[in-house]
């Protein structure tokens, strides 16, 4: 018996339609392009000249897509849960993960903001996250994950007034500094000022909860983003500095440095892909 020609042409059309949204990777994952939405943890991924993804989407634990975006911007939301809305497309080489071209990136309810510190000694303000648990004593503050015993982030003076030798020249807020990083995450930024050295050890290879790439990335993504808040008590903006780097700031760089929000990274030196921020 034939099958009505209504069928026909109504299987014909699924057939034509699946294959043009779908594509199989090199792995054997199916993935299907298109209108797309995802929650989960957004961290910042490697700068690449040829791969698309300014960030990429943990989802249970897994990294499971790129994301980028013309109109987000998605620097105060690194180390958060997410949810983003947009249009997944291939990504430039087939063994990438796929792209999401977002159209929007919200947090998440319930996920945590900030929690402001000041630390008058250091002439020192910045925001961590809520679960870090502050001390401040004297010109050393420590910042502590729920249940470990030492810190992840410690803050402090340094003695002299020379910048250490090496690693990648950073601006924070207008202030020389350097930037030295490790294996799994850990980073050692020292920050000019006043004639002294202003020192932030960030170490998540100690931190015995961080059993995966994943949960090392996000805390990571969250030590980024308090660095993009550091502000300085005796500058007289210093409330209005807390989100980033304006105008004219040097950005991008092995370090990543990004800018504030209503701005963008102008790559100007290809090679180390540095710029200065732009006004969008």
């Amino acid at each position: 018996m034939k099958a009505p020609l209504k069928f026909l042409t109504l299987t014909a059309v699924i057939l034509t339609t699946v294959a043009l949204t779908a594509c199989t990777r090199d792995n054997g994952i199916i993935v299907v392009y298109g209108p797309t939405s995802a929650t989960g943890t957004l961290i910042r991924a490697e700068n690449s000249l040829v791969r698309r993804g300014s960030h990429i989407l943990v989802v249970s634990g897994e990294k499971k897509y790129f994301v980028e975006s013309r109109t987000q911007n998605m620097t105060e939301l690194e180390g958060q849960t997410v949810y983003v809305l947009g249009l997944l497309e291939p990504n430039t080489a087939k063994t990438d993960l796929p792209v999401i071209m977002a159209t929007a990136v919200k947090r998440s309810h319930g996920d945590e903001d900030l929690h402001r510190f000041e630390i008058p000694a250091l002439n020192l303000r910045l925001g961590v996250p809520q679960t870090w648990a502050g001390s401040i004593k004297n010109k050393v503050a420590t910042f502590m994950l729920p249940g470990e015993s030492t810190p992840i982030l410690t803050i402090r003076l340094m003695s002299g007034s020379t910048l250490p030798p090496g690693g990648t020249p950073i601006f924070i807020k207008n202030r020389r500094g350097t930037r030295l990083s490790g294996a799994k995450h850990v980073a050692d930024v020292y920050i000019l000022e006043n004639n002294t050295i202003i020192e932030l050890h960030f170490d998540p290879a100690i931190q015995t909860q961080l059993t995966t790439e994943e949960e090392g990335a996000v805390v990571a993504s969250q030590f980024e983003r308090a660095l993009l808040t550091i502000s300085f008590l005796s500058d007289k903006d210093a409330i209005s500095q807390l989100t980033g780097s304006g105008a004219g700031t040097p950005c991008g760089g092995s370090a990543g440095i990004l800018c504030e929000s209503g701005y963008f990274c102008n790559i100007t030196d290809l090679q180390n892909l540095i710029g200065q921020c732009k006004k969008r």
